[in-house]
């Protein structure tokens, strides 16, 4: 078995989607004398977008941080579908942020709101 990878990386603003692709080659013998080889697609487990989130992403009706979701959003359904289209399968797309700390928690009456916000603007992009 022949393992190949290769790491892809493209950044648009403050959105960066990284992509391992892991390339599997595999030799099987048919029959004693009869040997043959199988090449299968990349298989790309996941890309991801990172996004950092600060708490003032929420004022003005979440303006800024729905900019970023969406941004980040357009990146990962471009990406997919170019993998896709060069014979990638890609399983899941996601977006990764800060730790909760840094912009959910800044007093207890916003935690339950900023959820729900956030929530829906990822929901907006599905």
């Amino acid at each position: 078995m022949h393992l190949s990878f290769f790491f892809i990386s493209a950044a648009v603003g403050s959105c960066l989607i990284t992509a391992l692709l892991v390339h599997c080659s595999h030799a099987f013998s048919a029959t004693n004398n009869n040997i043959m080889t199988s090449a299968r697609p990349f298989r790309i487990r996941t890309i991801t977008s990172f996004i950092t989130i600060d708490p003032s992403d929420f004022d003005n009706e979440a303006s800024s941080l729905k900019e970023k979701i969406h941004a980040c959003s357009r990146l990962l359904r471009d990406g997919e579908s170019q993998m896709t289209t060069a014979g990638f399968e890609v399983q899941t797309i996601r977006i990764a942020t800060n730790p909760f700390g840094e912009w959910l928690v800044t007093n207890n009456e916003d935690v339950n709101e900023r959820l729900q916000r956030f929530n829906k603007l990822l929901s907006d992009c599905d």
